[in-house]
């Protein structure tokens, strides 16, 4: 009889140890499913949280679409392409659409809207080199985070806004991360009313509910495409 029973509890406590992996299995499966967004998640926009998305007064490219939009239709085309990140240099200056990093992002949603980011920073560095220590070559320094958040700081519109506020935080505008990241925000919100992030980190989803989650790695720079004269 004793033998017996300690076959009994030996039973017993394999049959615990395998519902317990099959829980954890499917936990773990839930989040793969979710960081993989196979699992949908409800989309809401600034309606539904009874405010709207501000619109630029500006459409600089003249296709009827405000310059705020279409940083988001661009920022929304370069993630649909899922480049893959990339860092290298390109003699030519621009990499192939399906290569590149965050900051690619953001030359790329601008272009879509008219802009030439390059032009642009290639003026401002060669005008004002010492505003500019990281810049060292044409070809890339304009795909350059930390150059592109200098520029930012010089001639577009800072917004200082709690991260509470969130109908202060406009499908379109671009933030910088302490962690030098990159991110541009998309017109779907989450459940919060906080906007998803348009980014480029080699995330298997380039348009996702991450607002938080960067917010708290430190954000030192939260701007409106609007070209100021400083």
């Amino acid at each position: 009889m004793p033998k017996k029973k300690k076959h009994t509890w030996f039973a017993k406590l394999i049959t615990r140890l395998l519902i317990l992996l099959v829980i954890a299995g499917v936990i773990a499966g839930y989040f793969v499913l979710d960081y993989y967004r196979i699992i949908p998640r409800k989309a809401y926009d600034a309606s539904d949280f009874y405010f709207e998305e501000m619109l630029s007064e500006v459409d600089y490219n003249h296709n009827g679409v405000d310059d705020f939009s279409d940083i988001v239709v661009g920022a929304k085309a370069d993630a649909k392409k899922h480049p893959t990140y990339v860092e290298a240099y390109y003699t030519d200056a621009y990499p192939p659409d399906d290569e590149g990093t965050n900051g690619d992002v953001v030359w790329r949603a601008l272009q879509y809207a008219g802009y030439d980011l390059k032009e642009l920073m290639d003026i401002d560095i060669k005008e004002n080199p010492y505003q500019y220590p990281n810049a060292e070559d044409p070809n890339i320094d304009f795909r350059l985070v930390s150059n592109q958040r200098k520029f930012f700081e010089r001639h577009i519109t800072r917004i200082d806004a709690p991260i509470e506020e969130i109908g202060s935080w406009n499908a379109g505008d671009i933030v910088f991360y302490e962690n030098g990241s990159v991110a541009i925000l998309s017109d779907i919100r989450n459940k919060d009313g906080y906007p998803y992030l348009i980014h480029n980190d080699g995330q298997p989803v380039r348009e996702e509910d991450t607002f938080i989650r960067y917010a708290n790695k430190g954000i030192v720079g939260h701007y409106r495409w609007e070209m100021e004269d400083k």
